[in-house]
This record gives C-alpha cells, sequence and structure tokens, in this order.
C-alpha cells in the first residue's frame, strides 16, 4: 500500500521537476506553443498532494502539500499570462523607429528624433513596480 508520504513526495517532485523543465526550456528562448502539458502535469503532481493529505494528515504531508499548492498554483496562474497582446506592430527590427517622445524620470522630455543617425537599441520595459 502506497503511504501519504511517499503520495507527497511523488506530488511534490512531479510538479517541481516540471517547473524546472519549463523554466530550462523558456531560459533557452524556445517558449513552447502549448503549455497544456506542463499544466496538466503540475495539476496531476498537486491531485497527488491532495490524495495525501486526505490518506494521511501529517505535518510532513501537510507543509510538502501547502508548498506544492501554492507553487502550483502560482505557476499555473503565470502560464495563463504568457501570451503577448494581440495588435498591430509599428516599430519592426531594422526599420525606422516612428516618432517617439516621453518624459523620463527626473521629468525631462525625450525625444528619439535627438539621436536620428546613430545606432540604437530600444527596449520596452513593462515591468509594474
Amino acid at each position: 500500500m502506497i503511504t501519504a508520504l511517499a503520495l507527497a513526495l511523488a506530488g511534490f517532485l512531479l510538479s517541481h521537476g516540471v517547473i524546472t523543465w519549463y523554466f530550462l526550456v523558456i531560459n533557452r528562448e524556445k517558449v513552447p506553443v502549448s503549455v497544456g502539458p506542463f499544466a496538466g502535469a503540475i495539476l496531476c503532481g498537486m491531485a497527488l498532494s491532495i490524495a495525501a493529505l486526505v490518506l494521511g494528515p501529517s505535518w510532513t504531508t501537510g507543509v510538502m502539500g501547502a508548498i506544492n499548492l501554492g507553487l502550483g498554483s502560482g505557476i499555473l496562474w503565470l502560464l495563463t499570462l504568457r501570451k503577448l497582446p494581440n495588435g498591430h506592430l509599428i516599430a519592426t527590427v531594422g526599420q525606422p523607429m516612428p516618432p517617439l517622445s516621453a518624459t523620463d524620470d527626473t521629468g525631462a522630455v525625450f525625444d528619439l528624433a535627438g539621436l536620428k543617425g546613430r545606432r540604437l537599441m530600444v527596449k520596452f520595459f513593462r515591468g509594474s513596480w
């Protein structure tokens, strides 16, 4: 008979192994088109953790289950946000930049036209902090 601790450990290793594998894949700049297999494996690992908690609740299965369910839920939520918004591309690599002016962090107005004729890489950061 499979013990609750073995189920909790299997669920923990399955979920965290798949999460590690996903981050290794995207670190090589090869974002998978479909995250269904990753999400399915994470859900299976979470289900094993829940089964372990039901079969033999203890502090060990509780800690592993809480970590697995918390991290698994967070990663599943992040996987839903991974797509870029649909829209029309205004600038492409090698093409002239469209006019751009904005206020910088000191309050001064920055105008891209002042850098005309120079090689330049413009990177837009979509941060929230």
